[in-house]
């Protein structure tokens, strides 16, 4: 695990390079507390772009993603991490406020059902996703009809992947979502 120093560093870094716009972290055992520490340095560096977080042990993103709230990161990739309901709660409030997503890639993650809902409504509020992987993000059909739904009142929705996630019966919100991204916009 990265201790309280490397995790300041990090933030640092990105406090004091506003030139940064790809920043990728993955495959680095940082833990929660970058997180917060890189959470915290987004609120003063809005260049970066580009955030790679997969791999990186956080199970609490909430204040990560809080940090984003108004920012320009256009891709965000936090797979393989265990964060739950509450990161992504999170993030659909920091798309509410602001945060304009292009791509989220959240594959093997614990959003489920109530995380996939808040999600949603940030997706809904912003309408600036385009792409949208979370294949194992622990997903029942109500989840995946939320973000699906969420996603058909994009204006340029053009990849979705949400493979291996619990089956169930399809939900009206995933039937509704599905046709209109499908006859309408011709997501694949």
């Amino acid at each position: 695990m990265a201790t309280l120093e490397c995790c300041s560093a990090i933030a640092t870094l990105i406090t004091s390079n506003t030139f940064i716009t790809s920043l990728n972290l993955s495959d680095n055992p940082l833990s929660t507390s970058v997180s917060e520490a890189v959470g915290a340095a987004l609120k003063s560096n809005r260049s970066i772009k580009f955030l790679g977080l997969a791999s990186a042990g956080m199970m609490d993103s909430s204040t990560l993603f809080e940090g984003l709230a108004g920012h320009p990161v256009e891709t965000l990739d936090i797979s393989n991490n265990p964060c739950g309901p509450r990161s992504f709660a999170k993030l659909g409030q920091s798309m509410s406020s602001g945060l304009a997503l292009k791509s989220l890639v959240a594959k093997n993650v614990d959003m489920r059902n109530e995380g996939a809902a808040a999600l949603a409504e940030g997706i809904r509020n912003r309408r600036s996703l385009t792409s949208l992987d979370v294949t194992r993000a622990a997903l029942g059909p109500q989840g995946l009809g939320d973000l699906v739904d969420a996603l058909a009142c994009g204006l340029a929705v053009v990849r979705v992947a949400a493979g291996d996630n619990p089956a169930g019966p399809p939900t009206p919100a995933l039937i509704r979502g599905l046709g209109v991204l499908l006859r309408e916009r011709g997501v694949r």
